[in-house]
Formats: C-alpha cells, structure tokens, sequence
C-alpha cells in the first residue's frame, strides 16, 4: 500500500513539473528509474531470470531514448 501512494505521489510531482515547466527535472526521472529497479529487484528477487531481462531492457530503453534526445 506505501508503494502504491509513492508511486502516486511521484506521477503527481512529474505531472504537475510537466505542466507548469513543460520539463520534468532530471532528478525527478532518474529518481523513478532508481526506485522501478529497486521495487521491481525486491519483488522478483528469487527469479535470476527475470532481473536479468528487465535490467537489459532497462539499460536498452534508457539508450534508445537518450539516442532519440541526440537525435533532437
């Protein structure tokens, strides 16, 4: 229940940034990425597996999007 109210909390904060300064901060998007992994490796921690192909996709997003940021 705490996680489901952080969570909500955090998409409040970025959407509210969003809104009013049309950027949401860096700390606020690398903050999100830190706690996904996090919340993602404490529920699935017996499946080596599964982290392994999330944290891939995690690392293959992250470059496509930072591609995608360069690209402009």
């Amino acid at each position: 229940m705490l996680f489901i109210l952080f969570a909500a909390a955090f998409s409040l904060t970025a959407s509210f940034l969003d809104a009013k300064y049309r950027k949401i901060p860096d700390w606020l998007t690398s903050g999100g990425m830190a706690a996904g992994i996090m919340a993602t490796a404490a529920v699935r921690a017996g499946d080596a597996n599964f982290l392994i192909g999330y944290l891939s996709m995690v690392a293959v997003g992250t470059v496509f999007g930072y591609l995608l940021f360069r690209a402009g």
